[in-house]
Protein backbone atom coordinates (compact mmCIF):
# COMPACT_ATOMS: atom_id res chain seq x y z
CA UNK A 1 0.00 0.00 0.00
CA UNK A 2 2.77 1.86 1.16
CA UNK A 3 4.57 1.76 -2.81
CA UNK A 4 1.22 2.57 -4.57
CA UNK A 5 1.11 6.12 -2.30
CA UNK A 6 5.09 6.75 -3.20
CA UNK A 7 4.07 5.45 -7.15
CA UNK A 8 0.87 6.70 -7.37
CA UNK A 9 1.52 10.87 -7.48
CA UNK A 10 4.42 9.70 -10.59
CA UNK A 11 2.11 8.25 -12.18
CA UNK A 12 -0.46 10.99 -12.19
CA UNK A 13 1.89 13.61 -12.93
CA UNK A 14 3.08 11.36 -15.93
CA UNK A 15 -0.40 11.26 -17.53
CA UNK A 16 -0.93 14.55 -16.83
CA UNK A 17 2.22 14.96 -18.82
CA UNK A 18 1.38 13.15 -21.58
CA UNK A 19 -2.22 14.88 -21.63
CA UNK A 20 -0.56 18.32 -22.26
CA UNK A 21 1.79 16.89 -24.74
CA UNK A 22 -0.76 15.62 -26.66
CA UNK A 23 -3.01 18.91 -26.34
CA UNK A 24 0.28 20.98 -27.36
CA UNK A 25 0.79 18.41 -30.56
CA UNK A 26 -2.76 18.88 -31.60
CA UNK A 27 -3.24 22.86 -31.18
CA UNK A 28 0.52 23.19 -32.96
CA UNK A 29 -0.56 20.99 -36.34
CA UNK A 30 -3.87 23.15 -36.36
CA UNK A 31 -2.05 26.47 -36.72
CA UNK A 32 0.75 25.20 -38.59
CA UNK A 33 -1.31 23.05 -41.47
CA UNK A 34 -3.83 25.67 -41.67
CA UNK A 35 -4.81 23.52 -44.65
CA UNK A 36 -6.21 21.20 -42.77
CA UNK A 37 -9.00 23.62 -41.87
CA UNK A 38 -9.01 26.02 -44.13
CA UNK A 39 -9.18 23.83 -47.27
CA UNK A 40 -12.96 23.65 -45.83
CA UNK A 41 -13.76 26.59 -44.48
CA UNK A 42 -12.80 28.52 -47.90
CA UNK A 43 -14.52 27.24 -50.76
CA UNK A 44 -13.50 30.18 -53.91
CA UNK A 45 -14.77 30.61 -56.91
CA UNK A 46 -12.46 32.71 -59.52
CA UNK A 47 -14.00 36.02 -61.41
CA UNK A 48 -15.38 35.18 -64.10
CA UNK A 49 -15.50 37.37 -67.25
CA UNK A 50 -18.55 36.41 -69.55
CA UNK A 51 -18.00 39.57 -72.20
CA UNK A 52 -16.18 42.45 -73.33
CA UNK A 53 -17.87 44.88 -75.12
CA UNK A 54 -16.87 45.38 -78.79
CA UNK A 55 -15.00 49.02 -79.41
CA UNK A 56 -13.74 51.62 -81.80
CA UNK A 57 -11.16 54.13 -82.19
CA UNK A 58 -12.37 57.51 -81.77
CA UNK A 59 -12.99 59.78 -85.00
CA UNK A 60 -10.22 61.63 -83.84
CA UNK A 61 -7.76 58.58 -83.97
CA UNK A 62 -9.00 58.09 -87.21
CA UNK A 63 -7.94 61.16 -88.56
CA UNK A 64 -4.72 60.43 -87.88
CA UNK A 65 -1.88 58.39 -89.57
CA UNK A 66 -2.02 55.53 -87.14
CA UNK A 67 -2.05 54.71 -83.61
CA UNK A 68 0.36 51.85 -81.59
CA UNK A 69 -0.32 52.62 -78.10
CA UNK A 70 -1.26 50.95 -75.03
CA UNK A 71 -2.60 51.63 -71.35
CA UNK A 72 -2.34 49.49 -68.20
CA UNK A 73 -5.48 50.51 -65.94
CA UNK A 74 -6.69 48.81 -62.84
CA UNK A 75 -10.85 47.89 -62.20
CA UNK A 76 -12.77 47.12 -59.22
CA UNK A 77 -15.52 44.25 -60.49
CA UNK A 78 -17.22 44.62 -57.23
CA UNK A 79 -19.73 41.75 -55.81
CA UNK A 80 -22.63 43.84 -56.84
CA UNK A 81 -21.83 42.73 -60.58
CA UNK A 82 -20.63 46.02 -61.76
CA UNK A 83 -17.17 47.39 -62.61
CA UNK A 84 -15.96 50.29 -59.88
CA UNK A 85 -13.01 52.33 -59.84
CA UNK A 86 -11.39 52.30 -63.49
CA UNK A 87 -7.86 54.00 -62.95
CA UNK A 88 -4.81 54.39 -64.67
CA UNK A 89 -1.89 51.90 -63.05
CA UNK A 90 1.96 52.48 -63.86
CA UNK A 91 3.51 50.06 -66.22
CA UNK A 92 5.47 48.24 -63.60
CA UNK A 93 6.91 44.84 -63.87
CA UNK A 94 4.34 41.98 -61.99
CA UNK A 95 5.41 42.18 -58.19
CA UNK A 96 6.64 45.59 -58.37
CA UNK A 97 4.37 47.91 -56.06
CA UNK A 98 3.01 51.31 -57.76
CA UNK A 99 4.89 53.44 -55.21
CA UNK A 100 8.11 52.68 -56.82
CA UNK A 101 6.97 54.93 -60.26
CA UNK A 102 8.54 57.51 -60.35
CA UNK A 103 12.13 56.59 -58.90
CA UNK A 104 15.20 55.26 -59.24
CA UNK A 105 15.08 52.53 -62.79
CA UNK A 106 11.34 53.32 -62.43
CA UNK A 107 11.41 57.27 -62.69
CA UNK A 108 9.71 57.03 -66.33
CA UNK A 109 7.22 54.69 -65.94
CA UNK A 110 3.76 55.48 -66.62
CA UNK A 111 0.66 54.14 -67.46
CA UNK A 112 0.44 54.08 -70.76
CA UNK A 113 3.01 53.48 -73.97
CA UNK A 114 2.91 55.48 -77.22
CA UNK A 115 5.57 54.37 -79.97
CA UNK A 116 7.55 52.71 -77.91
CA UNK A 117 7.82 55.85 -75.17
CA UNK A 118 6.09 55.63 -71.66
CA UNK A 119 3.17 58.62 -71.51
CA UNK A 120 0.67 59.61 -68.76
CA UNK A 121 -2.09 59.33 -71.64
CA UNK A 122 -2.91 58.07 -74.69
CA UNK A 123 -4.12 60.83 -77.06
CA UNK A 124 -7.28 61.11 -79.05
CA UNK A 125 -9.59 60.12 -76.15
CA UNK A 126 -8.46 56.63 -76.25
CA UNK A 127 -7.76 56.61 -72.28
CA UNK A 128 -11.31 57.58 -71.61
CA UNK A 129 -12.30 54.68 -74.12
CA UNK A 130 -10.82 52.25 -72.83
CA UNK A 131 -12.50 53.33 -69.49
CA UNK A 132 -15.79 53.04 -70.88
CA UNK A 133 -15.28 50.06 -72.49
CA UNK A 134 -13.83 48.19 -68.96
CA UNK A 135 -17.10 49.74 -67.46
CA UNK A 136 -19.41 47.62 -69.35
CA UNK A 137 -17.60 44.48 -69.12
CA UNK A 138 -20.33 41.64 -68.08
CA UNK A 139 -18.58 39.10 -65.46
CA UNK A 140 -19.61 37.12 -62.92
CA UNK A 141 -18.11 37.99 -59.15
CA UNK A 142 -15.66 36.25 -57.22
CA UNK A 143 -17.06 33.61 -54.63
CA UNK A 144 -16.28 32.82 -51.47
CA UNK A 145 -18.24 30.55 -48.93
CA UNK A 146 -21.13 31.47 -51.63
CA UNK A 147 -20.79 34.32 -51.20
CA UNK A 148 -19.85 37.44 -53.78
CA UNK A 149 -17.07 39.20 -52.96
CA UNK A 150 -15.34 42.33 -54.76
CA UNK A 151 -11.72 41.55 -56.36
CA UNK A 152 -9.06 44.33 -58.33
CA UNK A 153 -8.29 43.51 -61.44
CA UNK A 154 -5.70 44.81 -64.00
CA UNK A 155 -6.94 45.69 -67.75
CA UNK A 156 -4.49 45.99 -70.09
CA UNK A 157 -5.71 47.47 -73.20
CA UNK A 158 -3.55 47.63 -76.82
CA UNK A 159 -4.78 49.89 -79.62
CA UNK A 160 -3.10 49.40 -82.97
CA UNK A 161 -4.72 51.33 -85.85
CA UNK A 162 -3.20 51.06 -88.95
CA UNK A 163 -5.83 51.72 -91.44
CA UNK A 164 -4.77 53.66 -94.70
CA UNK A 165 -5.53 53.26 -98.53
CA UNK A 166 -2.78 50.39 -98.25
CA UNK A 167 -4.78 48.14 -95.36
CA UNK A 168 -8.06 47.62 -94.40
CA UNK A 169 -9.12 45.50 -91.74
CA UNK A 170 -5.92 44.82 -90.08
CA UNK A 171 -6.24 46.96 -86.67
CA UNK A 172 -7.05 45.61 -83.11
CA UNK A 173 -8.04 46.71 -79.60
CA UNK A 174 -6.91 43.96 -77.32
CA UNK A 175 -7.92 43.58 -74.09
CA UNK A 176 -6.60 41.45 -71.70
CA UNK A 177 -8.06 41.03 -68.15
CA UNK A 178 -5.65 39.33 -65.43
CA UNK A 179 -5.89 38.97 -61.61
CA UNK A 180 -3.40 37.12 -59.00
CA UNK A 181 -4.09 34.11 -60.56
CA UNK A 182 -3.26 34.64 -64.43
CA UNK A 183 -5.21 35.79 -67.44
CA UNK A 184 -9.20 35.95 -66.78
CA UNK A 185 -10.22 37.02 -70.56
CA UNK A 186 -8.07 38.21 -73.96
CA UNK A 187 -9.19 39.08 -77.48
CA UNK A 188 -9.55 41.42 -80.03
CA UNK A 189 -12.48 43.51 -79.75
CA UNK A 190 -12.60 45.94 -82.43
CA UNK A 191 -15.57 46.20 -84.08
CA UNK A 192 -14.49 45.66 -87.64
CA UNK A 193 -11.82 42.78 -86.76
CA UNK A 194 -13.97 39.98 -88.58
CA UNK A 195 -14.12 41.97 -92.22
CA UNK A 196 -10.67 40.04 -92.82
CA UNK A 197 -6.93 41.93 -93.23
CA UNK A 198 -6.75 43.36 -96.48
CA UNK A 199 -3.28 44.62 -97.67
CA UNK A 200 -3.03 46.65 -101.08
Amino acid sequence: MSYFKRVAPFVLTLLVGIGISLLRSHVSFQTSCPLATSSRIQNTTRLKINAVPDADFTALAKRSNGVYGSIKLQALFDGDGRVKEVRPLPMLPFGVPESAAGHGEFADVMPAILDSRFVKELPYGLTNAAIEQIKRIRFTPKLVNGKTVSERAIVLTEFALTESRWSRGCSSIRVTVMDDSGVLWQGNTWVDRNCGCRII
